[in-house]
């Protein structure tokens, strides 16, 4: 969008929002499939423990932390974006050399 004229100013809302709907998108998707993998686990290993799992146990503090590491990792992301975002493709094409 830069290449069409868009200033860095009119891009910072668009990278902010494509970042956000990234980190949010991937955290359900992983949430469900984690979700969803662990619930066929238990049920596929009944059998093997004594006495089975009655609930899914979740690991909070784990859980929190990778949430925590995917926002800091999308925010960094979007802060080297906004950097770029700064340059004109002229600049940036010269640094592909």
């Amino acid at each position: 969008m830069s290449a069409l004229g868009a200033r860095a100013s009119q891009l910072a809302p668009f990278i902010w929002v494509e970042g956000a709907l990234v980190f949010v998108g991937g955290a359900v998707f992983g949430m469900a499939t984690g979700t969803l993998i662990a619930q066929v686990l238990v049920t596929e290993l009944q059998g093997v423990f004594d006495p089975p799992p009655e609930a899914i146990a979740l690991p909070w503090p784990y859980l929190l932390a990778a949430l925590g590491v995917g926002l800091l990792a999308t925010a960094a992301a979007v802060a080297q974006s906004l950097l770029d975002v700064q340059k004109t493709p002229a600049q940036r094409m010269k640094e592909l050399q």
